[in-house]
C-alpha cells in the first residue's frame, strides 16, 4: 500500500506539477523501505522516468531532486530514533550484517519455479504491453511510470528467490493498474477496439474475482492450532516465559503469531526453525 501511494503521489505530480508531491512520494517510499529495503528500487526507477520526461524544464529537475531528499529525511529520521529509543541500533546493524544476508541465501528458487509462480501476472503483463503498443501510450508519462513500476515489482519478486505469495504483490498490483489504464484507453478512442476493450475489461474482473475467491477458499489459515497453542500458553501462568520459549514451526504453524500477541521473545531471537538447522553450517547458527 505505501509503495501504491508512492505512484499515486508522483502521477499527482505529473497532473498538478507541484513538486511537494515528489516529497511525498519519497515520504511513502521510504516507509516501505523500512519495511523491505529494496522498495525503494520502485520508486528510484519511477521517478528517473518522470525526470526524463521532464527534462526540458530544467526547474523541475532541482525542484524533483530536492524534493526527494526532502522526503527521503522523514523516514530516515523516524527510522534512525525508533532504534535509538530502544536502544536497538547494535542490533539493527548485526541483523543487516549477519542475519539478513543468511536469510537472503536460503530456500531459494530457481527462475523457472518463480516465472511458474506467477504466469497469471505476467500473461496480464503481455497483455497490458499489447495496449500499451496499440495505443502509442509511450508519449504517455503516466504509463511509463506504471510500466516501471510493474518491471520493478518484477524484479524484486525475482531478485528475493523465494516464490512467496506476499513477494508477488507489488508486481500483481501495478500489472493490473497498468492494464486498467491502457484498457481505458482504448475505451476513450474511437477505434474498433472500443467493444473488445470492454469486453475484455469485463471479462478480467470476473476472472480475477473468480480466481481470487477460489484461492481464498481452498486455503483458509488453521486458527485452530493458533487458538489452542494461545490457550495452553496462558494456562501454564509462567511470568518469566519470555526469553525461554522457543518455536520450532514454520509460520503456519502459528506458534511466531502466538507469541507475537502474547509479547514472548524466544530464547534465540530467532523467528523460524530453519534459522536453527540450517542444511550447511553457518558462522550465524553456530
Amino acid at each position: 500500500m505505501l509503495l501504491l501511494l508512492s505512484v499515486a503521489c508522483l502521477i499527482q505530480f505529473l497532473r498538478a506539477y507541484q513538486p511537494v508531491w515528489i516529497g511525498w512520494s519519497f515520504v511513502c517510499a521510504g516507509l516501505a523501505s523500512s519495511i523491505k529495503p529494496p522498495a525503494m528500487l520502485l520508486t528510484a526507477a519511477c521517478v528517473f522516468v518522470v525526470l526524463l520526461k521532464t527534462r526540458r524544464y530544467s526547474p523541475f529537475t532541482g525542484r524533483i531532486v530536492f524534493w526527494s531528499m526532502v522526503g527521503l529525511m522523514v523516514p530516515t529520521a523516524i527510522f534512525a530514533l525508533y532504534l535509538f529509543k530502544f536502544h536497538v541500533i547494535h542490533d539493527f546493524v548485526a541483523t543487516a550484517t549477519e542475519l539478513i544476508p543468511y536469510y537472503a541465501s536460503v530456500q531459494r528458487q530457481s527462475l523457472s519455479k518463480l516465472l511458474g509462480l506467477i504466469h497469471q501476472p505476467i500473461r496480464l503483463g503481455q497483455l497490458a504491453l499489447a495496449f500499451f503498443l496499440l495505443n502509442r501510450s509511450w508519449r504517455c508519462t503516466s504509463s511509463l511510470v506504471l510500466l516501471a513500476a510493474t518491471l520493478c515489482g518484477f524484479a524484486i519478486y525475482v531478485l528475493q528467490g523465494k516464490g512467496f505469495v506476499y513477494h508477488m504483490y507489488p508486481v500483481i498490483t501495478f500489472v493490473v493498474l497498468w492494464l486498467i489504464l491502457e484498457v481505458e484507453k482504448s475505451l476513450r478512442q474511437n477505434s474498433p477496439w472500443v467493444l473488445a476493450s470492454g469486453g475484455l475489461l469485463l471479462f478480467i474482473v470476473v476472472k480475477l474475482s473468480i480466481v481470487s475467491l477460489s484461492q481464498e477458499r481452498s486455503a483458509v489459515y488453521p486458527m485452530g492450532t493458533y487458538k489452542n497453542l494461545e490457550q495452553d500458553l496462558i494456562a501454564l501462568d509462567i511470568p518469566d516465559l519470555s526469553g525461554h520459549i522457543q518455536c520450532l514451526d514454520m509460520t503456519m504453524g502459528s506458534c511466531i503469531n502466538v507469541l507475537y500477541r502474547l509479547k514472548l521473545v524466544q530464547s534465540t531471537g530467532y523467528i523460524s526453525d530453519f534459522y536453527l538447522f540450517p542444511n550447511k553450517p553457518t558462522p550465524l547458527t553456530n
